[in-house]
C-alpha cells in the first residue's frame, strides 16, 4: 500500500520527492504501530541537479513548559507509552517541507493514496485521521498565492489552526505535556549531513540528533581491518565489529547532543 502510493505520484509525473512524501504519509495507515503521522522522520535527500546530500530534520523537540522538563528529571522519561515522552509531531510538518523544497505536487495529491486507504475503514481510528487530513488539503485549496503559500496553509492548519487546538485539548485531557505553542514552534530543519569515506564510498547520515555519527565512527574504526580475510560471521569478524560498536556508542554515550543546545565536537 506505501509503496504503491508512491508510485501512484511517480506514474501521475511526480518526482522521487513527491512519491517519498506519499509513501510517508501512507505508512502511518499501513505501518501503524511502527509510525504515524504523530511521529517523526530523518530524510537524507540527494539533489541531482546540485550535486549535494541534504538532512531534512523531521523530528520534533521536547515540550517548551520548564515544569515538563523539571518532571522529566524528577520522573525520568516514561518507556511504556505514555504521551508524556512524545515529543512535537514531526511527520506532518516533513512531508509539507519536502514537497516545497524539492516536490511539485500539492499536498492533497500527496495524501490522495493515503486518503484511499482510510476510506476502507478498516480500523476505528481510520475514519478520524482521514477528516484532519482531509483539513489540511482544504487549508491548500482555499489559500491565495503561490504553491508554496498553499503547502504552508496545509501545514498551518494542522500546528497553528483548529488541528491544533483539538490536539492541546486531547493532550490535556490525557495529561500530556505538549501545547499549542509547542506545535506553532515546529519547524522541519534544512541541514548538511554528517559524512566520512569509507572504502571508495561516502557514506552520508543524520547529525547527533540520531545515531547515524555512530555508524560513521564505527566504519571508520573498521577500516583499519581486513574484514574480508576474517570471513563473514567469524568469531574475529564478529569481535572486531562489536568492539568498534562498542567505542562508537561509548562517543556516543559521552559526546553527542542536539548541536543546537550542546557543542557536539
Amino acid at each position: 500500500g506505501a509503496v504503491a502510493a508512491g508510485m501512484q505520484l511517480l506514474e501521475a509525473e511526480g518526482n522521487a520527492a513527491d512519491a517519498a512524501a506519499a509513501t510517508l504519509l501512507a505508512l502511518a495507515v499501513t505501518d501503524y504501530g511502527s509510525f504515524a503521522v504523530g511521529g517523526e522522520i530523518p530524510l537524507l535527500i540527494f539533489d541531482a541537479k546540485k550535486g549535494h546530500v541534504k538532512v531534512l530534520s523531521g523530528v520534533g523537540r521536547a515540550p517548551l513548559d520548564p515544569k515538563a522538563i523539571k518532571w522529566f528529571y524528577a520522573n525520568g522519561i516514561p518507556a511504556r507509552g505514555s504521551m508524556k515522552s512524545a515529543p512535537t509531531p514531526g511527520a506532518i510538518d516533513l512531508c509539507v517541507t519536502l514537497l516545497r523544497l524539492y516536490g511539485t505536487k500539492s499536498f492533497a495529491d500527496a495524501v490522495a493514496p493515503t486518503l484511499t486507504l482510510l476510506d476502507k475503514h478498516e480500523r476505528d481510528w481510520h475514519a478520524d485521521l482521514a477528516v484532519t487530513l482531509r483539513k489540511l488539503a482544504e487549508a491548500e485549496e482555499n489559500a491565495t498565492g503561490t504553491r508554496e503559500e498553499k503547502l504552508t496553509a496545509a501545514r498551518d492548519r494542522f500546528y497553528l489552526g483548529d488541528v491544533a487546538d483539538e490536539l492541546e485539548a486531547w493532550y490535556i485531557s490525557i495529561g500530556a505535556f505538549l501545547r499549542k505553542r509547542d506545535l506553532a514552534a515546529h519547524r522541519t530543519l534544512l541541514e548538511d549531513p554528517v559524512s566520512i569515506e569509507y572504502r571508495g564510498y561516502t557514506v552520508h547520515k543524520c547529525n547527533t540528533w540520531t545515531q547515524g555519527p555512530t555508524l560513521c565512527q564505527t566504519l571508520r574504526l573498521l577500516e583499519g581491518f581486513d574484514l574480508k580475510k576474517m570471513g563473514h560471521l567469524s568469531p574475529d569478524y564478529i569481535h572486531v565489529l562489536v568492539e568498534a560498536l562498542k567505542l562508537g556508542f561509548a562517543d556516543r554515550d559521552e559526546y553527542y547532543g542536539d548541536p543546537r543546545f550542546a557543542d557536539v565536537p
